[in-house]
């Protein structure tokens, strides 16, 4: 069974055991009884629907670990309102108009913390999927060269490759938008050094457009 369907199922049984134990307290059924059992119902249930919005349909574990902030929000909620539920309804002639502000109070706020914690979870995200794609080209003209080293028979111009690729490797990784026509200019470089007539060459004015890409990435700092 599912860790997510066992949450389901602690929910329903928190839902009955709360059914049963707010009916079976000895007190009047008044106005404001009504108002925090019926607060603390929609805490119980909504969390199913929290714990939906944190963990399914997210792919990634790394995006279903971002969802735990907004479920402890929903945990935190139903934790305050059984705090509201169990005080309110021991003291007498309880205000049901300041139960309603009470209730429906910590509800909104905990609609808002949800809403903002998710803002953050998917600004987080794209960020890191910004990131990603930056560091993807290093990554890319790495690995081509690499694979060219392989399949070179020239021991020189193995060892060329071999050097190149190192200094491909200890490069800053990030990217910028002002660094993209430059990139590309190296991404071509390697894409025809394998018909290229005069290897070395080819070699070393790739390898000097890597240091002058490193130089303009330090300026970016």
């Amino acid at each position: 069974m599912k860790k997510i369907n066992l949450g389901y199922l602690a929910v329903f049984i928190v839902f009955v055991l709360f059914n049963v134990i707010a009916f079976a307290i000895p007190v009047q059924h008044n106005l404001t009884f009504w108002i925090l059992y019926s607060f603390t119902d929609i805490a119980i249930l909504s969390q199913i629907f929290i714990w939906h919005w944190a963990f399914d349909g997210r792919e990634s574990m790394k995006s279903k670990f971002y969802g735990i902030p907004v479920a402890n929000v929903g945990t935190t909620y139903l934790i305050l309102q059984f705090i509201i539920f169990a005080r309110c309804i021991t003291i007498p002639n309880f205000p049901d108009w300041l139960a309603l502000i009470l209730c429906f109070g910590l509800f909104a706020l905990t609609m808002l913390g949800i809403i903002g914690t998710e803002v953050a979870r998917e600004e987080i995200e794209r960020v890191e999927e910004k990131v990603k794609t930056k560091v993807m080209f290093i990554k890319n003209i790495q690995l081509d060269v690499e694979l060219l080293k392989d399949k070179e028979l020239n021991p020189e111009i193995k060892s060329a490759l071999e050097k190149l690729a190192e200094n491909i490797r200890y490069s800053d990784p990030m990217s910028d938008e002002s660094l993209y026509e430059l990139e590309d200019k190296i991404k071509n470089e390697i894409n025809n050094l394998e018909n290229s007539d005069d290897k070395l060459s080819a070699i070393s004015n790739i390898d000097n457009l890597i240091k002058e890409r490193n130089k303009r990435c330090k300026l970016l700092k």
